[in-house]
């Protein structure tokens, strides 16, 4: 007796993979008495049964973490807003310090600003995308939420600044940041408000370490630049800052968190120097160019 089975075999079918059949089959042995007056009977063997495999106590312990991560990690986001000369919001993201307003966030983030606001996360709010009206409308409808913000001291060559509003924000969490630095195939997790989508989540791997950089492909856009990369524990291990455009897909760069440890450290007093605009700027090797992750209000 032949008890058939169904397995999907790749293959391939006007560019899209189509499943082949093929049938698997599990053979019983029918035996027969001597005796005529037998019935014949079927005698199956079932397999022995797989051993069981036990989690790790690390992968418990991450999956534990991954359960309830967004819950603890979102409230840390802040929304930067930067009003220029020429009448243009431009937005990105920032991170909660302490308890009094202090904010990390990407010099390119607040570069060239009339003035500067921040808005602290609330989730009781309805956010919008750019179909349904996006940044412009819910900016509209919490305007009473929006906060003064000041520069109080910035790294231009890092890309790196701290700002500050006048609030109390011992309520809202604060992440650690990794002391260690993170290791190539690692899940990461970037936080910010891209594409107008305010305080969203996207994931990836990181994809490489460089000198002053995390090569990743957690993907970010307008609006994630200032905001963390945080591992699967929810610690800050960068602030994301770039992507590579020009086709490049999912090749995005975060300043390691290490490196702003000077700014958290230092007196509140702003230093000189020009900001760039558009996060790392330059070009790379093959004209390739690196463009920030913040972008125009609409």
């Amino acid at each position: 007796m032949i008890i058939p089975a169904v397995a999907i075999v790749p293959g391939r079918c006007g560019g899209h993979r189509a499943g082949v059949l093929r049938w698997i089959g599990i053979r019983a042995l029918a035996l027969m008495t001597s005796s005529s007056a037998c019935a014949a009977r079927v005698i199956y063997t079932p397999p022995p049964e797989p051993a069981p495999v036990e989690r790790a106590a690390e992968d418990t312990r991450q999956v534990v973490d991954d359960a309830s991560w967004a819950e603890r990690v979102l409230p840390a986001v802040v929304l930067i807003l930067n009003r220029r000369t020429d009448g243009t919001t431009h937005y990105g993201a920032g991170i909660l310090l302490d308890d009094s307003g202090g904010i990390l966030t990407s010099t390119h983030v607040v570069a060239g600003a009339e003035s500067l606001g921040a808005m602290l996360y609330d989730a009781t709010r309805v956010s919008y995308t750019a179909l349904d009206g996006g940044l412009t409308r819910y900016l509209e409808e919490n305007r009473a939420a929006v906060l003064e913000a000041r520069i109080e001291r910035s790294d231009p060559e890092l890309d790196l600044t701290v700002v500050r509003i006048p609030a109390d924000t011992s309520r809202y969490p604060k992440l650690d940041f990794r002391a260690d630095p993170p290791h190539p195939g690692e899940r990461v997790m970037a936080l910010g408000h891209p594409g107008e989508s305010v305080w969203s989540v996207t994931s990836g791997i990181v994809s490489s370490l460089h000198q002053g950089a995390i090569q990743h492909d957690a993907a970010i856009h307008d609006g994630n630049s200032g905001g963390p990369l945080i591992d699967a524990r929810g610690r800050i291990i960068g602030i994301n800052t770039a992507k590579l455009m020009n086709g490049a897909e999912r090749v995005e760069f975060a300043r390691p968190i290490a490196m702003a440890k000077h700014l958290l450290e230092k007196p509140a007093t702003r230093q000189g120097g020009s900001c760039p605009t558009r996060g790392l700027g330059g070009y790379s090797p093959g004209g390739a160019s690196l463009r920030g992750a913040s972008s125009p209000g609409k």
